[in-house]
């Protein structure tokens, strides 16, 4: 449970939609957090058929690599000023929000 905590899954899993708003996408927060569920219901199904031939440990490694790989994306389109962010950044916020859960849920959520 500690590893689960420190890959900071908090933050998207609970306050996605939040955050979204604060970013001026809130016509469009509440679907985005339902494609991001349901991209990670494929990812946690997909770990049923996957896991036991890749084995645990290369599994955790590329899902933090690229959990951690996305949420600097993340922190880096959101520092730029509302006002001067244009559409492909905010898609990329979106994105990589989705991504760093996919990523989650395949490796650090079912092991």
């Amino acid at each position: 449970m500690f590893g689960q905590q420190i890959t900071g899954q908090a933050f998207p899993s609970q306050y996605q939609v939040v955050f979204y708003q604060e970013q001026g996408l809130g016509h469009h927060a509440f679907l985005f957090n339902v494609i991001s569920s349901l991209i990670g219901l494929v990812a946690i199904v997909m770990t049923w058929f996957t896991v036991d031939r890749t084995g645990r440990r290369p599994t955790l490694l590329i899902g933090g690599s690229m959990m951690a790989a996305f949420m600097l994306i993340l922190g880096g389109m959101g520092s730029v000023p509302i006002s001067s962010r244009t559409d492909s950044m905010s898609n990329m916020m979106v994105a990589a929000f989705m991504l760093f859960g996919f990523f989650f849920n395949l490796s650090w959520a079912p092991m």
